[in-house]
């Protein structure tokens, strides 16, 4: 059997070709399982995932680039995707615990919401007016979850880069804030 490159089917995946996609799933399928299992803990979720992230290649397929290291690009978008799967339930299951909580407790206070609100708006507002980079860097740590390594790892940056710029993000929030 002939043993295509990654650049060869992208290449058919680029022009429509489905035998490319299968080729390109049937080769990192199972590799990429594994490493999704890591995040999610579950056979299925881990399966759901990889089948999400070839799902998204192909409807995506003319907007691929032929980059050599597309490996790289699939692992990155199922860590991406299993990440979004996690933070997906978390607040699926804040939201059960919340409106549980609202059925027995207290009751609707709305000056409380309209002061998260505000708060809320605020960060967000001070977070687009940090440089594009760091404005980045922040994002994926602080909203996405990712490690300093994880960041570093994506944006072909040291550790070190994404610890100052994650510094001095701070810093500019903090002082803003006070």
């Amino acid at each position: 059997m002939n043993v295509r490159s990654d650049r060869e089917l992208l290449t058919l995946i680029k022009a429509d070709n489905q035998t490319g996609l299968e080729e390109l799933y049937k080769k990192y399928y199972s590799q990429l399982c594994d490493f999704a299992f890591q995040y999610v803990g579950s056979v299925d979720l881990s399966e759901e995932v990889v089948s999400d992230v070839f799902l998204k290649v192909w409807q995506r397929r003319h907007k691929l680039s032929l980059d050599p290291n597309f490996k790289k690009y699939l692992y990155t978008a199922t860590r991406n995707q299993a990440l979004n799967y996690i933070e997906k339930e978390k607040s699926d299951n804040e939201s059960l615990d919340d409106n549980a909580e609202g059925l027995v407790s207290k009751k609707y206070q709305p000056d409380e919401n309209f002061i998260y609100k505000e708060l809320e708006n605020r960060l967000e507002f001070l977070i687009s007016t940090l440089p594009p980079r760091r404005k980045l860097i922040f994002k994926l740590s602080r909203l996405e979850g990712f490690s300093y390594k994880e960041i570093a790892d994506v944006m072909s940056i040291s550790v070190r880069t994404v610890q100052n710029q994650m510094v001095e993000a701070i810093k500019k929030i903090a002082s803003c804030i006070k």
